[in-house]
């Protein structure tokens, strides 16, 4: 053969033996592939992170939701928006066609009646712009709205992916070391097998085997503690029943769980193993107790329930110092809303256990629902020192304290939880809520757009924030959030109610009445809605309905001040004077000093000229708000009109003392000099009047009085 042949027949060679390499990685890994598939389509998630997906796509659902809520709300604006531009180009061509037919009319009154219909048509142009612009503006909101939506669906995705992910690795790893295990106990507990012959005495009776038990021979152990070949394969079987029956439970089979653990059962009855039987009566319990917390239907649940218990009671019955078969009853007697029960079993738990974090956090989860506030700041303490990393545990604890009404350490813990988790929703909530009540309102309104940010649909945090700026004076973001909040579904009365109500400060009573009017309808039993509905028909001058929704908020709440003071006022207008003084006199016997109270009154007895009274009344809104100039001047007037002019200059000049440019009371105070013949005082304020405020409005009739002294 020669060297070439030779050559090529190695590299030959060389090339099937890589391909053979090859050939056996890819079987390899294509087995170890299909192995973990087959793995996979056999192990659960647990719970936690089952719960845990769950939640977020629970969250994704309602992002859907709002998105094509959304999507909805974009159609109809853009239909909105192409009808206002018909109407307008419509409107332009009526416009044009009009100025064309003005051309060749010539008469006066034509020429009049044009420019009107002129001015008219102008006016109407301006609001449909103002309309078209309006719409244009919410569009693009709608648009950056849903923008936010789809970048967070995108994200909340990728989480439910990559969380599921990682729980399925973490549920197979879990099952190759369970499948391991089992492995290695199998080859630890096989039976000894039987001698192929018998042994006989001498005298043919006694006969023994070679399985009978010797001194010498050391016992073999199981996780148990069992003693003998027959009793492990007893607690092997029991085991297997148990296990059997926890998958089952976990998938939410209650028959067929209670089978096997009926089979378990009777099994352990001849256990003589105290700690085998506890372990398995405990593990039954909480299995039960684990399904009866998550099942939707409630006969499940109590059956659940109430088989756990009577398998909790046997597992404490057979040891009663182990912690976990106290944690489980205790759970089992807080589905059941046997709250000092279950306190009770959980505080065993804790005292044979205390170092453990879930008997702690639980315990104070039992003692907050119990509103055992106190101890359970102290049990949920115990759990965040036991694990200061736990986020519910410090959260839980924030919420004790502000139950504890002591803000300032709730907002430490939920603090806490933020330096944990930056994007925790509820303690963003909480913080702002903290500082929204401590009147902190740009840190409470930068809280609930930290929620926005990462939950753009967040429509708890977009109402919240919007009464924020509705505390805050700021009624314009009020109105715009309360609005966002709406096209998001939230459409309960309470979000109409406070639309109608900052739309109301805002002068928009006509945007104010359709919404006030819903919450009504949705809420007729509500003075408050009552009468908001009834201040919203008032402004939009509807007074006959309004006094009507006065008198039903008063006739819902007796002791509600602002419908009668409202309706106090509508009487006074229409001069039904009798009827004003019933309705605020009983006004005044909620409140006796209630500033707008005692204003209405003072008006109503100065127009009967009932001086002495109204000063009284003028007097007290004085007094309750010292501070306030229009209360100072309604008492100066009716000093005046009852002839105490001493009184009224001396209220002139608190008003100045308390506003030096209210250049009205200036003037007034010097016309009462002036009557009072006090001649030099009336000069020295008046020049003084003239010298701080030269221009005056009635700068020539102070100079004419001045040049009178």
């Amino acid at each position: 053969m020669s060297d070439l042949m030779k050559y090529i027949l190695a590299g030959l060679a060389g090339v099937l033996l890589a391909l053979l390499v090859i050939g056996m990685i890819f079987l390899f890994t294509n087995k170890k592939k299909d192995a973990n598939i087959a793995l996979a389509e056999n192990v659960e998630i647990d719970s936690e992170a089952q719960a845990r997906i769950d939640a977020k796509k629970a969250e994704l659902k309602q992002l859907e939701e709002q998105s094509a809520l959304l999507d909805a709300q974009i159609e109809q604006q853009k239909k909105e928006a192409e009808e206002e531009r018909k109407r307008m180009e419509e409107e332009r061509l009526k416009n044009a066609q009009a100025n064309n037919n003005s051309l060749g009319q010539t008469t006066v009154g034509t020429d009049t009646l044009t420019e009107a219909e002129k001015a008219k048509r102008e006016e109407e142009r301006i609001k449909a712009e103002e309309r078209a612009i309006e719409a244009k503006k919410r569009q693009k909101e709608l648009e950056e709205l849903q923008a936010k939506l789809a970048a967070e669906k995108e994200k909340k995705e990728a989480e439910i992916a990559a969380e599921e992910k990682e729980a399925m690795e973490k549920a197979i790893k879990i099952a190759k070391e369970q499948k391991a295990a089992k492995e290695k106990e199998q080859k630890t507990y096989k039976k000894p097998s039987k001698t192929s012959s018998n042994n006989y005495t001498s005298a043919g009776k006694n006969k023994t085997s070679s399985n009978s038990k010797s001194k010498t021979q050391p016992k073999q152990k199981t996780n148990s503690g069992s003693s003998s070949g027959s009793e492990t394969s007893a607690q092997n079987e029991i085991r297997s029943r148990v296990e059997a029956g926890k998958k089952l439970a976990k998938e939410g089979k209650l028959k067929e769980a209670k089978v096997e653990f009926q089979k378990a059962d009777s099994k352990l009855a001849s256990q003589d193993n105290p700690n085998f039987v506890n372990e398995q009566y405990t593990e039954m319990g909480e299995a039960l107790y684990d399904l009866a917390d998550t099942t939707s239907s409630n006969p499940i649940k109590i059956d659940a329930t109430n088989t756990g218990k009577k398998y909790a009671e046997k597992a404490i019955a057979s040891n009663d110092n182990n912690a976990k078969s106290h944690y489980v009853m205790g759970q089992l007697l807080g589905l059941q809303n046997k709250k000092a029960a279950a306190i009770n079993e959980l505080s065993k738990a804790v005292s044979l256990e205390p170092n453990n974090f879930l008997y702690n956090y639980e315990l104070g989860k039992k003692y907050y629902m119990a509103k055992q506030y106190s101890k359970a700041k102290k049990a949920f303490e115990a759990a965040t020192k036991i694990d200061p990393s736990s986020q519910p545990a410090h959260f839980n604890l924030g919420l004790t304290n502000k139950k504890l009404k002591n803000d300032y350490l709730a907002e430490q813990e939920f603090k806490s939880v933020i330096n944990l988790n930056q994007n925790h929703i509820k303690a963003l909530l909480e913080l702002a809520r903290i500082a929204k009540k401590q009147r902190k309102y740009i840190t409470a309104i930068k809280y609930y757009s930290n929620v926005t940010d990462i939950q753009p649909g967040n429509t708890t945090a977009i109402k919240e924030m919007a009464q924020t700026y509705a505390d805050k004076g700021d009624y314009l973001d009020a109105e715009k959030h309360f609005k966002t909040a709406m096209q998001l579904g939230e459409n309960d009365y309470i979000t109409y109610f406070n639309l109608a109500t900052v739309q109301l400060e805002l002068g928009k009573n006509d945007n104010a009445l359709p919404n006030a009017e819903t919450a009504y309808n949705k809420k007729t039993n509500d003075p408050r809605f009552a009468y908001t509905y009834a201040l919203a028909l008032e402004k939009n001058n509807n007074k006959t309905k309004a006094i009507e929704l006065y008198k039903q908020a008063i006739a819902l709440k007796s002791s509600y001040i602002k419908p009668k003071i409202n309706l106090g006022k509508i009487y006074i207008e229409d001069k039904r004077l009798d009827e004003a003084k019933s309705i605020l006199l009983s006004a005044l016997k909620t409140d006796s000093n209630n500033y707008e109270v005692n204003t209405n009154l003072g008006k109503l007895y100065a127009i009967q000229k009932d001086y002495g009274t109204a000063i009284n009344h003028y007097n007290t809104a004085a007094t309750t708000e010292p501070k306030n100039i229009t209360a100072k001047k309604n008492l100066a007037t009716v000093y005046i009109s009852s002839g105490m002019k001493e009184n009224a200059a001396k209220t002139y000049k608190q008003i100045i003392e308390l506003k030096s440019n209210d250049w009205d009371s200036y003037y007034e105070l010097g016309k009462i000099y002036v009557s009072l013949e006090r001649t030099s005082d009336a000069k020295s304020i008046l020049e003084e009047l003239l010298q701080k405020n030269p221009g005056y409005k009635n700068a020539s009739k102070v100079q004419k009085i001045l040049n009178s002294l």
